[in-house]
């Protein structure tokens, strides 16, 4: 047996839905590295970024939050040849820095942004 979702519950869902909602899965994952970017005020043990973000378990701030963002370059590692170190702390890169202000620019321009 296959559930479908409810027409009506649908329609009432999408009317109530706010602009800091993100639309697409792709939005989604630019919610969580402004949240996470917001977050890093200088240097920051990795437990320090994931409980500020209200996260519980580490493997999934890991996999959602803190490895995309190395990836991508917005964090950068303060040991960066010892990823494993118990002195590793993240901070910002230039590019995370940018992408912060974009994200300002855009929410004072009035553009959709999450806040």
């Amino acid at each position: 047996m296959t559930l479908r979702p409810d027409p009506a519950v649908r329609d009432v869902a999408e009317t109530t839905k706010t602009d800091a909602e993100p639309d697409t899965v792709a939005d989604t994952g630019v919610v969580a590295m402004s949240r996470l970017l917001r977050a890093v005020s200088g240097e920051r043990t990795g437990r320090d970024l994931r409980l500020a973000l209200g996260l519980k378990h580490n493997g999934h701030f890991r996999k959602a939050f803190s490895i995309p963002a190395l990836k991508a370059g917005l964090l950068e590692m303060t040991v960066s040849d010892r990823p494993r170190s118990r002195n590793q702390r993240y901070r910002l890169s230039r590019t995370g820095r940018e992408f912060l202000a974009a994200q300002a620019a855009r929410r004072t321009e009035g553009v959709g942004v999450a806040k």
